[in-house]
């Protein structure tokens, strides 16, 4: 018994109750955890016993190592006289004294291979000396003259388990190779003499298959980049060589042979910096040396997708560092085929952002110099003689490898940063390989067109008609079967935009009369467009029909949304650049077609895919919709903020390639209206059909938009408050000195900024002082604001310079860059929104380099042609440079820099930094050509556009006219300039106290008939203050036209009130009295007295 003298015993605590307090469940749980614990403990003590084992039986075969090792140090020491026999039992020796088969282990499964841990060190430093002088003994020459270690493989003497034991010590010297610290370096020269005098042997395949080449690349990796030449070094490289010199087809395709060329590429070619490391005698064997078409074989065979990232850098590096010499002397179209596949698959597998411009790197952007090595490398792949060479090498097989050449050039263009890929396009632009400037980009596109792009799948499905369905067109994109046909098009796509930007009309068109001439013939002959028209009008019903589905569908399905994170079949490029690129360079030929149509009758309408009528009202429900937004977050109540940013630019995806060097950004106009847009991209995912408005609107009849622009404004008006009727009350009065016309507008109208969108009142003083009589309901306004255009839109005034087609644009010289003039440039586009916004169109003729600002598109974008249109000197001068056959630099001595002559003295200023010292030759002279454009046309301009963009866009979204291109925009703000057509306004006049069949009105008639256009337009601004016809004809006109009988005095003149366009018209006896009394009264142009 336990006695417990503390007073507490142990006690079980027993319930005699009928109910347990522990329920079954527990019980069962409680039994399986002290099982679990039994097992546990069973289970540690058999580990303890395993460790315990294994460290006595290590200490044991430590122990006995040990021994065996002081006999195989005493038997080297004795085994000169000893021949080929004492030699074998040395080995075997050896052999159980360095015997490590754990290590050899991991040796042969490891991937790549490590360091060894400092206990492992420390246990193969004492194998190193008993292993270096057995490999001394090895290589001394034996009784038949040879070195023992092969005297004793081919002798049929040894013992059954010699092969054996001399894979061990072989296998125990790779991986002491594989595990070396750079104090060892010069110490293992006896190791690699062995494998080289072994390499021949049949033991030669067996060191490859134990891991060779991640031993030598082990050895490599432990001397730093750019050490000075040692043996070893050499010795490692020889040793790359052996089991890659095979001969004939047979050899190559041994599976050894395959072997030893996928660790090359695995082990030896992801070497960082490689080059670097080897020296340059061994690097010069090894270059010619290296089975570059072997390698090229295997890399296009690997599967897309396969490579990985990090090695695939590497590789791609080592890979132009030792094989781009040699592209040219590729023998054959399969070599040329492997090695582009090769150079796409490997640059499509470098992650995004790796491939950039070496000047783009700076000390501070925390990349060191090895990655600049290595990005070196790089960028040989889009250097120019690289890209000729394989240029040329296409070219002699182009059939088995022009495809490939189109994914290969894909790939560079849309896995390099933006300067890269500009100069790529660039060095094809100007001629690779020395060919005549041109002859590569034209030569080039022609071949893809007919050669390749229509012979298509793609092409047969895009050339019918848009994609009917999202399905359809997800489809088309993911098909993998039409993987080889993207990359022509794409190419074919890249290279015609890019030939546009510096051709002329006169090369375009090849029946221009104003061609530019050369002295060469050869050089002539390039000055046209490598396409035909007609090849033209189907290269953009392709386009138009692909842009249009991605639109159209856009968001539709799971397939078609975030086109930005979807690639093309079998390309790197994504959706999104894909439909860019198709926007761009269809927006490019529009801008011909409409200077100059080529394109039959409705080409580019796609009004067979939706009823016109829904369309509008559907794009006014979205607008409407964005605009409740808006005005829900200007009240803090909308959570999409996130939606908001600025856009300038509703053509986003026209340029979203465009956007790469400094000199060829596109300046963007900070406005207050476009601060609260949506983005085009935006727009494009929430309603396709704001998308096509915005990126591809010629898709619409011209009709249509106009209609939604004023659509656009009715809605503007609406969320406002503003009444748009002649008979709202005028929110403001302002009074005008005809005499000071300008000046008065300015003072009391320009302070006003976006309130200009209410109505207000005008009131006339007349050159006496006299308020003229008249109640202004809309007609006084109108004739003010066309009374303004004619003075402020004078030249004389000096804001504004004339074309020699008499079409004004921002005077350049620098006082009209002051920032009182560049308040009167806010001023007058604050008057333009305000008559776009009005509906009245304005005697005033625009460039059309100055037009396109307002759509947000910089004129070099568009092509230099547009230089035409300001100074055609300039522009003949160009395309004779660009053109010009001879030495640029020494024949033209001209430099990157614009003189501008102001009061008499000459100003220089660089097109670019340090312009003043940089000359033009041959292969700049495109960005040249491109700078002086930009210069000409945006950069002496920009303050004053940027100023009348910002007054124009307080009344005007620029969104509403991005709608329209620039010739579309001229007669939304001057009228068509086309005849006025009088059957039109007679259809839509309306009489009042006179009938049709009245004498007086046959006389009307008859008198407008009779006269010419310019009485005629005077005649209209008689009557509605503005001397055009509305747009969309005379039913446009609000309100209509209308005839007033005004009295039966004969002798009184016609007059009218403009507020309501109305004429009133006396009663008149003879034709010849009322055509006189017409005239005088219109050609009279008094104010509002005459009424």
């Amino acid at each position: 018994m336990d006695f417990n003298f503390t007073g507490s015993l142990t006690q079980r605590n027993i319930n005699l109750g009928s109910r347990s307090e522990v329920t079954s469940s527990q019980l069962a749980q409680h039994a399986r955890d002290q099982r679990a614990a039994r097992q546990e403990l069973k289970r540690r003590q058999a580990a303890a016993t395993r460790i315990q084992a294994a460290y006595r039986g290590s200490a044991a075969a430590g122990g006995v190592r040990d021994v065996v090792r002081r006999q195989a140090e005493a038997s080297l020491g004795t085994l000169e006289g000893e021949g080929e026999r004492g030699f074998e039992q040395v080995s075997r020796l050896v052999a159980r004294a360095t015997s490590r088969p754990r290590m050899v282990k991991q040796l042969v499964r490891a991937a790549g291979g490590r360091r060894a841990t400092g206990r492992e060190l420390l246990v193969l430093s004492r194998d190193d000396e008993l292993l270096l002088a057995w490999a001394k003994n090895a290589l001394r020459a034996g009784s038949d003259g040879i070195p023992r270690v092969l005297s004793t493989t081919t002798t049929s003497s040894h013992s059954s388990s010699y092969p054996s034991q001399l894979r061990t010590i072989l296998g125990t010297i790779l991986f002491h190779l594989l595990v070396q610290n750079g104090a060892q370096q010069a110490t293992y020269q006896p190791y690699l003499d062995l494998f080289t005098a072994l390499a021949p042997s049949s033991w030669g395949t067996w060191i490859t298959e134990a891991g060779l080449y991640r031993a030598i690349r082990s050895h490599l990796l432990s001397f730093p980049v750019k050490r000075d030449a040692s043996a070893t070094l050499k010795a490692a490289v020889s040793l790359l060589f052996f089991p890659l010199r095979q001969d004939t087809p047979a050899e190559r395709s041994h599976a050894l042979y395959q072997f030893a060329i996928r660790c090359f590429v695995a082990d030896i070619l992801t070497i960082p910096n490689l080059s670097q490391r080897i020296p340059l005698d061994s690097l010069q064997a090894l270059a010619t040396s290296i089975p570059f078409a072997e390698i090229c074989r295997l890399l296009a065979a690997e599967p897309a997708g396969s490579l990985d990232g990090v090695h695939s850098t590497l590789v791609l590096a080592n890979l132009l560092a030792l094989c781009s010499k040699r592209v040219p002397h590729l023998a054959d179209g399969a070599s040329v085929k492997n090695y582009l596949i090769a150079l796409t698959k490997l640059q499509d597998a470098i992650p995004a952002g790796t491939l950039v411009s070496l000047s783009s790197l700076s000390k501070e952007s925390g990349v060191n110099a090895l990655d600049r090595v290595t990005l070196t490398k790089l960028h040989i792949l889009p250097s120019n003689d690289h890209l000729a060479a394989l240029l040329a090498a296409s070219s002699r097989f182009p059939t088995s490898s022009r495809e490939v050449f189109c994914a290969f050039l894909a790939s560079t263009l849309y896995s390099w940063d933006g300067s890269t890929r500009e100069s790529v396009l660039s060095s094809i632009a100007i001629g690779l390989g020395g060919n005549a400037q041109g002859s590569t980009m034209g030569g080039l596109v022609r071949e893809l067109w007919r050669g390749w792009v229509r012979s298509t799948p793609l092409f047969h499905k895009l050339s019918s008609d848009a994609p009917a369905s999202a399905k359809k067109l997800a489809s088309m994109l993911s098909d993998q079967s039409l993987a080889k046909s993207w990359p022509c098009l794409v190419v074919l796509a890249e290279l015609y935009s890019r030939s546009l930007l510096t051709m002329g009309d006169d090369e375009f068109y090849p029946d221009s009369s104003s061609s530019v001439t050369l002295g060469s013939s050869s050089a002539s002959s390039t000055l046209r467009n490598p396409l035909t028209l007609d090849e033209v009008v189907t290269l953009s019903s392709l386009l138009r029909n692909l842009a249009f589905g991605m639109f159209w569908f856009e968001g539709s399905s799971s397939e078609l949304s975030n086109l930005g994170e979807k690639p093309v079949a079998g390309m790197r490029m994504d959706l999104l650049a894909l439909r860019s690129l198709a926007v761009r360079l269809l927006q490019q030929i529009h801008q011909r077609d409409s200077r100059r149509q080529f394109t039959p009758e409705g080409h580019w309408l796609m009004t067979n895919q939706w009823d016109l009528q829904s369309f509008i009202q559907s794009v006014v429900m979205e607008e409407k919709a964005n605009l409740e937004s808006l005005a829900a977050q200007e009240h803090g109540e909308d959570d999409g903020a996130d939606m908001r940013q600025v856009a300038v630019d509703a053509n986003e995806d026209a340029v979203m390639a465009d956007d790469d060097e400094s000199q060829m950004q596109r300046p963007r106009h900070g406005t207050r209206s476009a601060a609260r847009a949506i983005s085009a991209r935006q727009r494009a995912f929430v309603s396709p059909r704001i998308g096509v408005l915005n990126n591809i609107p010629f898709v619409v009849p011209f009709t249509v938009r106009v209609e939604i622009f004023r659509e656009f404004v009715r809605l503007d008006a609406q969320r406002h408050g503003i009444l748009r009727d002649v008979y709202q009350h005028a929110v403001h009065t302002v009074t005008i000195r005809r005499t000071n016309l300008a000046e008065d507008g300015f003072v009391h109208l320009n302070r006003l900024g976006p309130a200009l969108k209410n109505r207000f009142e005008v009131k006339f003083i007349d050159q006496f002082g006299q308020e003229e009589s008249g109640i202004d309901g809309g007609g006084l306004f109108k004739e003010f604001l066309t009374s303004l255009v004619k003075e402020a839109f004078d030249t004389d005034r000096g804001l504004w310079r004339a074309t020699e087609e008499q079409q004004l644009y921002p005077n350049p010289h620098s006082y009209a860059k002051q920032e009182d003039q560049l308040e009167w440039y806010r001023f007058l586009g604050r008057m333009l929104g305000k008559a776009l916004y009005e509906g009245i169109l304005i005697d005033v003729n625009f460039a059309s380099f100055f037009l396109s600002k307002w759509l947000g598109k910089q004129s070099y974008l568009d092509d230099v042609a547009s230089l035409d249109s300001l100074d055609k000197t300039l522009y003949r001068n160009l395309m004779w440079l660009k053109h010009y056959p001879g030495d640029v630099e020494k024949d033209l001595a001209l430099d990157f820099t614009a003189s501008d002559d102001e009061f008499g003295v000459s100003k220089i200023t660089p097109l670019r930094p340090g312009g003043a010292t940089e000359s033009v030759t041959r292969s700049n002279r495109l960005a040249y050509i491109y700078l002086v454009a930009h210069y000409r046309l945006s950069v002496q301009i920009r303050p004053q556009c940027n100023a009348f963009l910002e007054g124009l866009t307080d009344l005007i979204d620029l969104r509403w006219l991005q709608m329209l291109d620039r010739e579309e925009l001229r007669e939304l703000v001057s009228g068509t300039g086309e005849a006025i057509d009088l059957a039109d306004l007679r259809k839509h006049t309306h009489l009042s106290g006179y009938h049709e069949k009245d004498d007086v009105v046959q006389f009307f008639w008859q008198a407008l008939e009779s006269f010419d256009q310019k009485q005629r337009k005077a005649f209209l601004k008689f009557v509605t203050s503005c001397p055009s016809a509305p747009l969309l004809g005379f039913s446009q006109l609000n309100p209509q036209l209308a005839i007033r009988h005004s009295g039966e005095d004969p002798e009184r003149l016609p007059t009218a009130s403009t507020c309501v366009n109305l004429l009133k018209l006396p009663r008149y006896s003879t034709y010849e009295q009322c055509r006189q009394k017409l005239l005088y009264a219109i050609q009279s142009e008094a104010g509002f007295d005459l009424s």
